[in-house]
């Protein structure tokens, strides 16, 4: 490939104002705020780092005399962001006196150049300077262990719970939990070392005084496979909850809230690894699930209230959409109607027409959170566009049941899957980002019987703070639905952003501002396919969208059959449907564009996507090699039959989304491999790829490209040191967005 500069020629009517790439990329990366039990700290992770800030002596807002205190060495202990797909990678002690981590390398095989988050390596590729970032989003999630470390007394973490089969490398999600005792604490975290392809639950008792550990393996009834967030009831330890789902079905199509209780009068934690020691129940009661899956549901974020009161969850069981359970929760209750066979259950439905934010992947992140007893703070998702509600519950006088609740949405825009929503009182904080707005912690108060919100604090910035004049150059999402060639029943749904790049005016915020601009015709564009493939396109900033529409593009983003966000029924479409739906509905999405609205110029449409889906643009560049001009597939899947590379979560996650693998079907997997096709890619296509992809492995990519036509235009380029999601690293991103505009100059003219 040759080179290119990052200043790429400015094209078309969009003669300046075009943002320079820094303000996209560069910043330092925040996550995972909350607050500690007493309240009286605020926690986060920078770069993998942890740092806490000590709150004013009114607990209202930040003491500004006061910097951040780092209590970690990301050169000897590297937090993740997530490890596994496992979200919430470090908790607060119930004592408040120490933190519990996740370290994603066990420290005696760090690389010996692995000296900080920001470390970059240069070299020269195809004739481009390539810049290349070990950092914790790209280096192999080899995950050392669970360590604590105390916020006062210093020195190094303390060794809790040791993974000693790095090629599993899932340890996720701790939780600390009070025994009862002073000086003493339950650590629970999840592991896929000691079963084979299954979860586990590991415990382990610490006693703070003379630095004692005490492990055990709950045992979970054997017939479930996987499980997530287990968390101890906050005021009585002989119950806990968690959800539990068995292979080969995902989180999303089959699960259940398992609660647990002790048959003893003791503790959970002393009788946990003996299952006849325990009781078990389920929510939802039934548990039938047929063959096709028709009855079964989603479950997820279990959480008691504060005061242990009541329980709540969010499922798909009473509507299409996600929403919000409370179940009453007190001992006796509990054991009369969860423990009894045929007892009538009556959970109470916070109904909406939008659903609760809820993404399965990334166990231990909670989109929403009890702010008192009577009061919670909740993501919730409208076609992609998000917002922050408060939820006053109306208890009844007799007993411990919610009879009504009321809502006002108190913030527009995105709660991200990595960062959590943690509420304390009056107070909550939340991960906000929307399509002017960088990746933004907030802290903020509310009151609560007004339901208002009545302060925010920026905590942190994940990059620039733009001013008025680059705000209107960004551009908002325009969200449409478009017929579909395959299903009358439904429409596709994808979000548009174009930007007119005009210091003046603002970007255009609706389609009719589009179809009413006689110069917005014969627009180049950019169908970008999102992952998962069960994932989402969604409001929040991303640099990719910015960065091409203030080059010019219309930036297309398709949620096809089989997005989350839209309801189950949207989302099941995908089962035994992957390399099909996406496809069909990518390219009816341009159709639409195309030849409905007659907005674009079809010679200067491009496809692209990542992982899963690089996979759809690989498959449409080959099936239906007439509708995009150009393709780009970064870490797309390309053989559907290489499974051995695939972690525990998702080791199954083909039987769902194609079909049980088998001689029978050995065919449909052959057949909707990309591989099996590429000798058909007549267009020009990118590639790119990370070298240290652990979860589609490079030598996928190598095959694809080694069977596309010589006579195709086809550039290919691994990054060194680089992981799997190669957009999740700025420095990656640096080298990546001007490549992948400079490969679409040359083979598009543009």
């Amino acid at each position: 490939m040759a080179a290119c500069n990052n200043n790429c020629e400015i094209r078309g009517k969009w003669k300046e104002n075009i943002l320079p790439i820094h303000y996209l990329v560069d910043a330092d990366r925040y996550s995972d705020v909350m607050f500690s039990p007493n309240g009286e700290y605020l926690s986060l992770l920078r770069n993998g780092q942890l740092y806490i800030k000590k709150l004013n002596s009114n607990n209202e807002e930040l003491d500004d005399s006061l910097h951040y205190k780092q209590l970690t060495n990301s050169s000897l202990h590297p937090i993740g962001l997530a490890s596994g797909y496992g979200g919430g990678v470090y908790c607060w002690s119930p004592d408040s006196k120490s933190i519990i981590f996740v370290c994603n390398i066990e420290p005696k095989t760090i690389p010996s150049d692995f000296t900080n988050p920001s470390l970059v390596t240069m070299e020269k590729v195809q004739g481009m300077e390539t810049k290349c970032m070990l950092d914790i989003a790209s280096y192999p999630l080899q995950v050392g262990g669970i360590y604590k470390v105390d916020i006062n007394k210093g020195g190094l973490p303390m060794l809790l719970c040791e993974n000693r089969d790095l090629s599993k490398r899932t340890i996720f999600t701790p939780r600390a939990w009070s025994t009862g005792l002073e000086n003493e604490i339950i650590v629970t975290c999840h592991s896929d070392e000691i079963l084979e392809d299954r979860y586990s639950i590991q415990c382990v008792k610490v006693n703070n005084l003379n630095n004692t550990v005490v492990g055990k393996t709950f045992a979970i009834p054997k017939e479930w496979d996987l499980q997530s967030d287990i968390i101890f009831h906050p005021t009585n330890q002989k119950y806990a909850a968690c959800i539990v789902w068995r292979k080969p079905y995902m989180q999303w199509d089959s699960s259940y809230v398992l609660v647990i209780k002790s048959k003893l009068e003791c503790s959970l934690f002393d009788v946990c690894d003996k299952e006849d020691l325990m009781e078990f129940a389920y929510l939802p009661i039934k548990k039938t699930v047929d063959e096709e899956n028709t009855k079964g549901v989603l479950c997820a974020q279990v959480q008691f209230s504060p005061n242990g009161e009541f329980l709540s969850y969010i499922t798909d069981e009473f509507s299409d959409n996600e929403q919000l359970v409370i179940v009453p929760f007190v001992a006796e209750q509990v054991d009369r109607e969860f423990f009894t066979p045929n007892y009538p259950f009556k959970p109470f439905v916070l109904n909406s027409n939008k659903s609760v934010a809820v993404q399965p992947w990334v166990t231990g992140s909670y989109f929403y959170s009890w702010l008192t007893n009577d009061t919670l703070v909740s993501v919730k998702n409208n076609m992609g566009i998000y917002n922050l509600e408060i939820i006053k519950l109306k208890l009844g006088h007799e007993s411990k049941q919610v009879i009504d609740y009321s809502t006002n949405t108190i913030l527009g825009g995105y709660v991200g899957y990595y960062s959590q929503v943690r509420g304390f009182g009056d107070k909550f904080v939340c991960n906000f980002s929307n399509f002017e707005t960088n990746s933004t912690n907030f802290l903020c108060k509310v009151d609560l019987e007004k339901l208002s919100l009545t302060s925010t604090k920026v905590l942190t910035r994940n990059g620039f703070e733009f001013d008025e004049n680059i705000k209107k150059q960004l551009s908002p999402p325009i969200v449409i639905e478009y017929p579909l060639s395959s299903c009358d029943e439904m429409k596709g749904k994808a979000i548009l952003y174009l930007s007119n790049n005009n210091k003046e005016k603002s970007s255009y915020k609706t389609l009719e501002d589009i179809l009413n601009d006689s110069e917005a015709r014969n627009l180049p564009s950019i169908f970008y396919i999102h992952g998962g493939p069960n994932g989402l396109s969604f409001d929040s900033f991303s640099p990719f969208t910015q960065y091409f529409t203030s080059r010019g593009y219309l930036v297309v983003c398709v949620n096809y059959r089989g997005s989350y966000g839209f309801g189950r029924k949207y989302r099941q479409c995908l089962n035994g449907n992957w390399g099909v739906f996406d496809a069909l509905d990518s390219c009816d999405a341009f159709k639409y564009l195309n030849e409905t609205l007659q907005i674009l110029d079809p010679s200067k449409s491009v496809i692209l996507g990542g992982s899963a889906g690089g996979y759809t643009v690989s498959n449409v560049m080959a099936r239906y090699p007439n509708v995009f001009a150009a393709g780009v597939n970064i870490c797309g899947v390309a053989d559907l039959q290489i499974t051995k590379n695939i972690h525990t979560l998702e080791s199954h996650y083909y039987k769902r989304l194609i079909g049980p693998l088998n001689e029978e079907t050995k065919h449909i997997y052959e057949d909707r491999s990309p591989i099996n096709h590429a000798s058909k890619i007549c267009k020009p296509i990118l590639v790119l790829h990370g070298e240290k992809d652990e979860v589609v492995p490079i030598e996928q990519t190598f095959t694809l490209v080694n069977r596309i036509p010589s006579t195709t235009p086809c550039s290919f380029l691994s990054y060194k040191g680089a992981g799997h999601v190669l957009y999740m690293s700025g420095m990656v991103l640096k080298d990546l967005l001007p490549r992948v505009d400079y490969f679409l100059q040359q083979q598009l003219k543009f």
